[in-house]
């Protein structure tokens, strides 16, 4: 690989062996370089392709961005890969870097704006709020810049966001809405507070979040086998399944859902594992 421009010491546009022009970050990888000089390829920890059509925006964002703060996004888009154990495609780091390029301009210009669901956040995407957490140290390290708490919750709706690409943020808000809501209502059917670090809480998040997509995409979960045991679920799953009746009549009164056999017996088989079994 030759430098075609350095953006910094850590960030550089470069050519591949076939002409491509690709982003490389790393720490180092653009120090003292000349224009054409070979990169010492063993400093480069992440590379975004220029020649992908979903990365078109790439290209701009020097324009608008420094360069320390895509670095810094890049960094802080590794420790959510790591966290989270998946690889995000190139379009976050424009996505991320831009919310945190807003962020910065926000706390220098002293703006503080709420985030209405801070708490829901905390409660229902632990791993994301983590990620959240730790960006912020990484950014008072790297940039003194003190950011407030409820920037760990956007940092973390963002990646939340990534993993279901198919969403607008939008859309992750009231689905973030909605199953705090069902936490809610299963929460005080059984009079407990749920072990939210708990496997089976969180394999009910993630049925709950592909359950709300689906009402929302008017989708039906087609399930023959769990169709013709509904009788069955319910009568042996009785407590779960008069939660789940609760929660079907606030979806039917707040958001005219129609819910099938099938999904509310899904909902109360994965209620009853979590309110009943011990890990």
């Amino acid at each position: 690989m030759k430098l075609k421009q350095a953006f910094n010491n850590n960030v550089a546009l470069v050519l591949d062996q076939n002409g491509n022009e690709i982003i490389v970050m790393g720490k180092g990888v653009g120090f003292k370089k000349q224009k054409f000089e070979e990169i010492d390829q063993s400093l480069i920890d992440k590379t975004y392709s220029l020649n992908k059509p979903e990365s078109s925006q790439l290209s701009n964002i020097f324009n608008d961005i420094p360069a320390d703060y895509i670095y810094l996004t890049n960094k802080i888009i590794e420790i959510g890969e790591k966290v989270l154990q998946k690889e995000f495609n190139d379009v976050f780091l424009v996505t991320l870097a831009d919310h945190l390029n807003f962020a910065f301009e926000k706390e220098k210009q002293n703006i503080v704006i709420q985030n209405p669901l801070h708490w829901e956040v905390k409660n229902i995407y632990h791993n994301e709020y983590q990620i959240g957490r730790e960006a912020l140290e990484l950014i008072k390290e790297q940039t003194s810049i003190v950011l407030p708490d409820n920037e760990a919750t956007a940092i973390a709706l963002h990646f939340v966001n990534a993993q279901y690409q198919q969403e607008e943020m939008k859309e992750t808000f009231q689905i973030t809405e909605i199953m705090n809501k069902v936490l809610e209502i299963i929460s005080y059917h059984f009079q407990i507070k749920l072990e939210e670090n708990s496997i089976n809480f969180s394999r009910l998040m993630t049925h709950l979040r592909y359950f709300i997509i689906r009402q929302l995409n008017s989708e039906k979960n087609q399930n023959e086998e769990i169709a013709s045991l509904y009788d069955h679920i319910k009568e042996r799953y009785t407590n779960a399944y008069n939660c789940v009746k609760k929660i079907e009549r606030y979806l039917s009164v707040e958001y005219k859902w129609v819910c099938s056999n099938e999904e509310l017996a899904y909902l109360t088989i994965h209620i009853h594992r979590m309110t009943t079994r011990k890990e």
